[in-house]
């Protein structure tokens, strides 16, 4: 449901960061609902809020100074050495997080597979496919994607977390 949900709304965000140019702030409809969208005054952050037709919200940020949301699961390491890049909540439903790091995928990669399973996920699929690898876990009701990838000597690392229901 998360993934079906972040894809139906991945075009028109991003088709809106590539015409939010000059402006400040400003909304745009979709066929899925209504899309808000503000820059700061350097025009280096973007943060974004969509409504579902059902009052489900979407919020996502990206540029500088991005935080981790402070309601991102605890067990659900975020690596030490890592820039955060973008973040994006669905209510209720979960989290996707990108961040950049300059150490290398390998090192990133075991770090990954070494947290989460001392955090107590269990890792139901591993794949390696030279420059990008990737991790599926699974906690109680929470699943969560890990995928890595490497390029001009940098690791970015997409953290994604649903919640079953």
């Amino acid at each position: 449901m998360f993934i079906q949900r972040t894809a139906r709304f991945a075009i028109p965000l991003l088709a809106v960061f590539l015409l939010v140019g000059c402006s400040r702030e400003k909304t745009y409809s979709t066929a899925d609902g209504d899309v808000k969208v503000k820059t700061n005054a350097r025009g280096d952050k973007i943060e974004i809020t969509a409504e579902d037709h059902d009052g489900k919200k979407i919020t996502a940020e990206s540029g500088a100074n991005v935080q981790i949301p402070s309601d991102f699961p605890a067990d659900l390491p975020i690596y030490k050495n890592a820039k955060p890049l973008a973040v994006m909540k669905i209510e209720k439903e979960g989290h996707s997080v990108t961040l950049e790091s300059v150490d290398s995928l390998d090192t990133v990669y075991s770090f990954y597979v070494d947290a989460l399973q001392a955090n107590g996920w269990t890792l139901e699929a591993q794949m390696d496919f030279g420059t990008q690898k990737m991790i599926a876990a699974k906690k109680g009701d929470q699943t969560a994607a890990v995928s890595l990838g490497s390029s001009d000597g940098k690791t970015q690392i997409v953290l994604t977390n649903s919640n079953e229901q």
